[in-house]
């Protein structure tokens, strides 16, 4: 009887060689983060001798889209002619991988299919299989991510001008596009959502990685003269309370809604029609060998982001001190950290004449411009200039 069992093992396993794998073959998505094939679509179980005859052949891309192809959408496509995904075709071993060539999306569904006529065509085999293919629909498994939240919105202080021109808003990480409109409002006293307070425009704008939204409050209605501002009347009314609202249910790009709706209160107060005098700036030099900030007191609220883009600190032989500009919670104290320690020495503030207060007044001119006005203003073309000295140690 012993004799039997053994002949019956030997010839069950001299049966799975000759005819291919005893385990039908599968098409697996590689989730595992650990993995060096983490992402890729993974074919196992075909027969020994199919692979190693596709290992022999130089397969071109279109072969291959042909036996294996994957598309956006989670079930197979309707249309013959759609075009399926981009990415890398390869045999590792007894398995044909597939590796995208823009990673997995999470939110989107993909389908892929192995077609078992068009792969034993290349070997030039029939298919041994009753079907004609296998699929696989399959989805990018959501990490588990802290929730989005609003961290700061721009100006911050609770009293605003206003003629105010933007707002900024800050999120931890990256939004959905095309939403603001529908997420934020401005309401009034009353709790009444203002209409139309905002510049209507169909592309938002965004900061590269989508984490700044920049808000126009309507500028036709903000000057005088223009047909909007006759008819619709300002944005904003001088000396009333308004709160900006951002809505819990906006969703970031993962598909997630904020972790809180965000509301920042502020009140309004005249109309801000004065340039930024640059020439009244006070300094608050630090000493050398620190890295303490160099402040500076605008007296007047500015623009945040233009701060950071319109301001440069130089040495007087012309060289660029690295480091960065934050503005205080009043919007007009200028701090300026280096990231290295102050040397003693002679420096220069370059200020772009393009530099905004938070009316959208510059160093030019003002945003709205009174043509009746025939009062003189100092006006910069392109810059201006503030110097200071930073004193050597007095034990130096």
């Amino acid at each position: 009887m012993k004799k039997y069992s053994l002949l019956f093992i030997a010839l069950f396993v001299f049966s799975g060689i000759a005819f291919g794998q005893s385990v039908s073959p599968s098409i697996v998505f590689n989730q595992d983060k650990q993995s060096e094939y983490y992402g890729f679509l993974v074919v196992k179980h075909l027969p020994v001798n199919v692979i190693k005859r596709l290992k022999t052949k130089e397969l071109k891309d279109k072969d291959w889209k042909k036996i294996f192809p994957v598309y956006t959408g989670g079930a197979r496509p309707t249309d013959p002619s759609k075009p399926s995904i981009l990415g890398t075709y390869s045999i590792k071993g007894s398995q044909i991988h597939f590796k995208p060539r823009f990673f997995w999306v999470e939110d989107l569904k993909y389908y892929a299919e192995l077609r078992f006529n068009d792969l034993f065509a290349q070997v030039k085999e029939s298919n041994p299989y009753k079907k004609k293919r296998i699929a696989l629909s399959f989805q990018l498994a959501k990490e588990q991510r802290p929730a989005t939240y609003v961290t700061k919105v721009y100006p911050q202080s609770e009293q605003l001008p206003a003629n105010l021109l933007k707002m900024y808003i800050y999120f931890s990480a990256p939004m959905s596009r095309r939403q603001s409109k529908k997420y934020v409002k401005v309401l009034d006293e009353r709790g009444a959502v203002v209409p139309h307070v905002f510049l209507p425009i169909q592309e938002e704008l965004w900061n590269a990685n989508r984490t700044r939204l920049t808000l126009f409050f309507d500028p036709g209605r903000i000057k005088r003269g223009l047909r909007p501002h006759n008819e619709n009347g300002v944005p904003l009314q001088p000396n009333r309370k308004y709160r900006l609202v951002i809505d819990a249910q906006w969703k970031d790009v993962f598909g997630n809604p904020l972790q809180k709706r965000f509301v920042k209160q502020f009140q309004t107060i005249k109309d801000d029609r004065i340039q930024p005098q640059v020439n009244q700036w006070q300094l608050k030099i630090p000493e050398a060998l620190t890295q303490k900030p160099l402040m500076i007191d605008a007296h007047n609220p500015m623009d945040h982001a233009l701060v950071q883009r319109y301001l440069i600190v130089k040495r007087q032989n012309g060289g660029e001190v690295e480091g960065r500009f934050t503005l205080g919670k009043d919007d007009q104290t200028i701090q300026f950290f280096p990231e290295k320690p102050w040397k003693p020495g002679s420096y220069i503030i370059q200020i772009d004449s393009r530099l905004e207060d938070l009316a959208g007044n510059n160093l030019r001119q003002l945003f709205d411009v009174d043509m009746q006005s025939q009062k003189a203003r100092k006006t910069y073309k392109n810059s201006a200039e503030l110097t200071f000295n930073i004193a050597k140690p007095a034990n130096n």
